[in-house]
């Protein structure tokens, strides 16, 4: 199987851990060979513009800590198709969550050291403006040398910044927010101190100050210092840090230690502690602490708040960030995020938290219900009880007792309690059915936030072929301008050959003319000479004629002269003829390399044209193999989205049918309480299938005892049926004598069948 891959770049290596926002993986950096860390953003927060761009903005501000060496260092930020991601240093360590878990409380001398460090990344942040906002032990990494690095800076942040007039969220850890972060108010750097005092008091007691505490209880208690807890310390964790902790965690942030400096000469001062290395007054154990499940970043929806509760006139807070409001119509309410999960870039989480959310709500209501009723019953049964305690008590006393003093019990009494508990009984039901109307809505809502994903998710897919189809336009434009290009080349190159050819035609021409020229003036020349040569013979003869004796020999030198004459004639025209020839091989040899040449640009023109087809031909066929690859892709990716679209219907059709199974198991147990408590053996029979001995037994029981008290424990279920074991907690007999059940009454096994149409008879 090949490895998950991030921007063709980071390799995915394993998972290091997993939250409610994103999850972190060791990757290796394939261009840089090197390892690093990547925290991936959930997919419905990285669809989130709003959230993303507030993301991208607070990872450039905390780039502003890079050198610091007790904070994560961050490389880059990225989206990779559709998925936001951070590139951080990768950090071998485990965090302070985990080593809690696994040794509970630190030696003090550790617990000041880590705290020390912490300070010092607090103080480097907030001199640069910087609020984590979510300060707890699972964003605090330590190495096998107590080495710390606080990690997660920015993402609690761009969700705060969210407006609360559409997600009315305020994002924090409620086991360590501080009073005014849970309250909405202006927040400053004293908010960081606060959930550091959190953590360095769990630290050094084992136990955080919300243990066993409702993440609901938690949110509302945070906002009067007087719900707060106190704190809870051993005898052997000294003063000085008791003090210390006390001022991290005092209600008023101005009452606070008031920065990351001070706290650290704070803790400068208990040097005698965490310089000695036999200073482990606090010995770790190796046991599990409880109330630390529950360390998880969770949204709590907010009113809108006037400022800042509890702040001293004349104070204002370091460096304020302006403050964010909700509607004023909105309810206070609180969203807890679900366990962590795994990455998928398409499945959404609103669904689950909204319905972890009405769950929560709905037990609650249901506990409220039921808490109530017993309460009053309680109440009418005591009170009768100390009646008739007081009757015996008079009657044993030495006096006459007359029947107006002596009160007690009527039926109608026992009658006005059983009705108090209906009615109860019946205003729990009422709240549950108003929770069940709420969860409809918040269903109905989940499912209208599942069709805005979806057509956001319809739209993206379009805007992707939209895309394609414009990046194949693209592809053909390019291809088209370059065969344009290849055919102006060719176009040039004949036209430049052409031109060629008919300079070396003119100069061939231009040649033969001047030959012709030159052959025409030579000719004239001999003709002159020749006539200057006749003339000057014909004036010797003349000047010699009567002279006889030398006729002859003028005559034979006027024959010499001619004779030469025309020797010289024949050889001038023999130069003539051979300068003819030369011209005529040179203008030859030309018109030879002209012809050569217009053959090799004939070639090359081929070979341009050759070579054009062929890569028309490659680049078409790229093209259609891009196509058909992104095709393939696109049908791959649609086929997966649907896979997964059917897992999630087929799911959510389970956990419904889950769900409705549950609600009718539960009311049938709460009918066999009820019918017990009642003394009704006529509905036990109706919804029971019991022996005849059973059948005797509770007859007995109800004879014998006007109050009987039941609970329900270990609810076990199967394919097929589904076990309890129905606990038997009270006797009252009618004159107020309680009994407890005895060992063979206390506890019964109930097994309820599972049917084709839902939950069979009880089974006892």
């Amino acid at each position: 199987m090949s490895k998950q891959v991030f921007s063709e770049r980071f390799e995915v290596q394993e998972l290091i851990a997993e939250g409610g926002m994103g999850a972190v993986y060791k990757v290796l950096d394939t261009k840089l060979d090197r390892v690093a860390a990547l925290k991936v953003v959930h997919s419905h927060l990285s669809s989130d513009a709003d959230f993303v761009e507030r993301f991208r903005d607070e990872a450039r501000k905390t780039a502003r800590l890079q050198g610091h060496p007790n904070i994560v260092q961050i490389f880059d930020v990225a989206n990779d198709h559709g998925t936001e991601y951070l590139v951080m240093e990768y950090f071998p360590s485990t965090n302070l969550r985990d080593q809690l878990r696994s040794q509970g409380k630190f030696p003090l001398r550790d617990a000041i050291n880590v705290t020390r460090q912490i300070a010092q990344a607090l103080m480097k942040s907030h001199s640069c403006d910087i609020i984590h906002r979510d300060i707890k032990p699972a964003n605090i990494l330590l190495d096998s040398n107590q080495f710390v690095k606080l990690t997660d800076f920015g993402i609690a942040k761009a969700l705060s910044d969210a407006p609360l007039t559409s997600t009315g969220q305020l994002i924090g850890t409620l086991k360590y927010m501080s009073p005014e972060q849970a309250r909405n108010t202006i927040l400053d750097g004293k908010t960081d101190l606060y959930s550091l005092g959190m953590v360095l008091y769990e630290l050094v007691t084992g136990k955080n100050l919300w243990k066993d505490v409702p993440n609901l209880a938690i949110y509302g208690n945070l906002q009067a210092e007087a719900t707060i807890p106190a704190l809870n310390f051993s005898s052997d964790v000294p003063q000085g840090i008791q003090a210390v902790i006390q001022d991290l965690l005092r209600f008023d942030p101005t009452d606070r230690i008031q920065n990351a400096e001070a706290l650290i000469a704070r803790l400068e001062d208990l040097r005698e502690i965490w310089e000695d290395p036999d200073a482990t007054i606090v010995k770790p154990r190796v046991q599990e602490p409880e109330g630390l499940e529950d360390d998880k970043t969770v949204a709590v929806l907010h009113p809108p708040s006037s400022g800042p509760a509890g702040q001293k006139p004349g104070k204002q807070p370091e460096k304020l960030p302006k403050p964010t409001r909700s509607s004023p119509l909105k309810p206070k309410k609180i969203a807890i995020e679900d366990a962590p999960r795994s990455i998928d870039p398409v499945e959404s989480n609103t669904k689950k938290t909204i319905r972890n959310s009405v769950f929560a709500t709905i037990i609650l209501l249901v506990i409220g219900g039921y808490y109530y009723v017993s309460t009053q019953l309680d109440t009418n049964i005591n009170q009768k009880t100390d009646t008739v305690t007081k009757v015996i008590q008079d009657q044993k006393a030495p006096r006459t007792v007359t029947p107006e003093e002596v009160k007690i019990p009527s039926l109608d009494g026992n009658q006005t309690a059983t009705e108090e508990a209906r009615v109860a009984q019946e205003k729990a039901i009422a709240t549950t059915k108003a929770a069940e109307d709420e969860a409809r809505m918040a269903q109905a809502k989940a499912a209208s936030e599942a069709q805005a994903a979806e057509e956001a998710r319809v739209a993206r897919v379009q805007a992707e072929a939209k895309a394609q189809a414009a990046e194949e336009e693209r592809v053909a434009q390019t291809a088209a301008a370059a065969e344009a290009q290849v055919a102006e080349k060719i176009r040039m190159a004949q036209d430049q050959a052409a031109a060629e050819s008919q300079a070396d035609e003119e100069a061939r021409e231009a040649q033969a003319k001047a030959a012709a020229t030159a052959k025409a003036n030579e000719e004239a020349r001999i003709a002159q000479e020749i006539a200057t040569t006749k003339a000057q013979a014909a004036e010797k003869a003349r000047v010699t004629e009567a002279n006889t004796a030398t006729a002859q020999a003028v005559e034979e030198a006027r024959v010499a002269e001619a004779n030469a004459a025309a020797k010289a004639q024949d050889a001038e025209q023999a130069r003539i003829a051979e300068a003819t020839a030369a011209a005529q091989v040179e203008a030859a040899e030309k018109a030879r390399a002209v012809e050569a040449k217009a053959v090799a640009q004939a070639k090359a023109a081929e070979k341009a044209r050759v070579a054009k087809a062929k890569a028309a031909a490659e680049a078409k066929a790229q093209v259609q193999a891009l196509a058909a690859e992104k095709a393939r892709a696109a049908e791959a990716a649609a086929a997966a989205k649907a896979k997964a679209a059917e897992k999630a219907r087929i799911a959510k059709a389970k956990a419904a049918v889950q769900a409705t199974e549950d609600q009718k198991l539960n009311t049938l147990l709460a009918e066999l309480q009820r019918s017990i408590s009642k003394r009704d053996l006529k509905t036990l029979k109706a919804i029971s299938t019991m022996s005849t001995s059973r059948q005797k037994m509770l007859e007995n029981l109800f004879a014998r005892y006007q109050t009987i008290e039941t609970s329900i424990g270990d609810l076990t279920k199967t394919d097929d049926k589904a076990t309890v074991i129905l606990q038997f907690t009270k006797f009252v007999r009618p004159n107020g004598e309680i009994v407890q059940p005895s060992r063979f009454l206390k506890t019964t096994n109930v097994v309820i069948p599972k049917e084709a149409n839902g939950w069979g008879l009880l089974n006892w």
